[in-house]
């Protein structure tokens, strides 16, 4: 039972590409993205994604910054259902996406499962073919109760590839945190130290100590990291 496979892959899978991959052998189709997505960044944020997409499609996407007008993307922010792509509205800029994904060998038939972490963000996991309209409608009626579950199971098995990467940090002091908070905010290093009473040399240490503690080749990317990961607050 495809079910029954498709659980004890994503159980026994050592990361979310593994059982990416091996849900689309199982259930035949071409690719399967899991894909979280932050609001409280920004409108759209993408700090974890983990897809069988060709890297040229996925490079072209970022390129063209697609996720600003994807149907399926606008439609999990505004949604807790799962939904065929087929019910969706493809016109505009949309329709163009998906005629220039054809291009890159991705299909224009998807379903998608939103997921929803503790009211702090969203996430997918959405499937997609390059099937006939028939074999795609068989597909889905045949498994997509089951797709939820196995939804369910590849978000948790994401949450615990993140918290891993997490563990492997050692925790940031609370000056290294006020010190990359201020920065965020474009302070300079003298700015932080007439803040926090500190001196300049001090300041420049605690951001030093911050940035490699979260293995960051300079303070711009520590702090990009540091708001993704919730360690401070976005701006």
């Amino acid at each position: 039972m495809a079910q029954t496979k498709a659980r004890d892959a994503v159980k026994t899978a050592s990361d979310v590409i593994s059982a990416l991959k091996a849900l689309c052998e199982i259930y035949q189709v071409e690719h399967a993205t899991y894909h979280v997505m932050q609001n409280t960044v920004s409108a759209v944020d993408s700090p974890f994604v983990r897809t069988t997409y060709p890297a040229e499609w996925v490079g072209h996407y970022l390129t063209k910054n697609y996720v600003n007008i994807d149907p399926v993307v606008l439609k999990v922010m505004d949604s807790h259902r799962p939904f065929d792509w087929g019910d969706l509205e493809w016109t505009g800029a949309g329709l163009d996406m998906l005629r220039d994904a054809r291009t890159f060998g991705v299909g224009e038939f998807g379903y998608s499962i939103p997921l929803t972490d503790d009211g702090k963000g969203r996430a997918v996991l959405s499937f997609n073919t390059c099937a006939t309209p028939s074999a795609w409608a068989a597909l889905v009626e045949a498994h997509a109760a089951a797709w939820r579950d196995i939804a369910v199971a590849i978000h948790h098995l994401a949450k615990a590839e993140q918290n891993s990467f997490v563990d492997d940090m050692r925790p940031l002091a609370r000056r290294e945190r006020e010190c990359l908070a201020l920065a965020a905010q474009g302070k300079s290093h003298k700015e932080i130290s007439l803040i926090l009473s500190i001196s300049d040399y001090t300041a420049r240490g605690h951001l030093t100590s911050a940035r490699l503690k979260l293995k960051c080749r300079n303070t711009v990317h520590a702090v990009a990291k540091a708001t993704k990961l919730r360690i401070i607050d976005p701006v």
